[in-house]
């Protein structure tokens, strides 16, 4: 959806109540067509943009205010496209970056470490910036050391 004149766009809802977002809500119907009932959810936003009650910080307060008031059964179809917008992310930025950073790890040589092991390293990776925050720390490697000397590295060989 355009972003400039998207229907859940609430510093624009005064100028919806006058000119309703006809562009937004084509290219919503050409994208989640098969979801929306568009006459209903038209007549259920013109009550949204009519009424202060409604406008919030965020679309998130908006749907919070609708599960929490019971107001998502009279208003479903704002309910589902306020629920649209709260589950898709806005950018798949960091989906992208984790998915870098995994297949900088995973190299060939790598292949043959543990899940656990990869799942840890590529935590790391994605994290640098808290890990290099706690790495500036004082106490963070006297941590670590303490950690590892508590551990037991012994293994025990039994020969017959």
């Amino acid at each position: 959806m355009d972003s400039s004149a998207s229907p859940s766009d609430f510093s624009k809802f005064e100028q919806y109540i006058n000119k309703f977002p006809t562009n937004s809500m084509d290219s919503l119907k050409d994208k989640y067509g098969e979801y929306f009932d568009f006459a209903i959810l038209r007549s259920e936003l013109s009550i949204i943009y009519s009424s202060t009650e409604f406008h919030k910080v965020n679309i998130h307060e908006l749907w919070i205010y609708l599960k929490s008031t019971g107001l998502s059964d009279s208003l479903p179809q704002v309910t589902k496209l306020t629920s649209l917008i709260v589950t898709i992310p806005a950018t798949s930025a960091g989906t992208e970056h984790s998915f870098s950073c995994l297949k900088r790890i995973k190299t060939h040589l790598r292949n043959s470490q543990s899940q656990n092991r990869l799942s840890d390293l590529s935590l790391l990776a994605i994290e640098k910036r808290l890990l290099t925050t706690v790495q500036n720390q004082n106490l963070f490697y006297d941590n670590v050391i303490d950690d590892f000397t508590k551990k037991t590295r012994r293994i025990d060989l039994l020969y017959k």
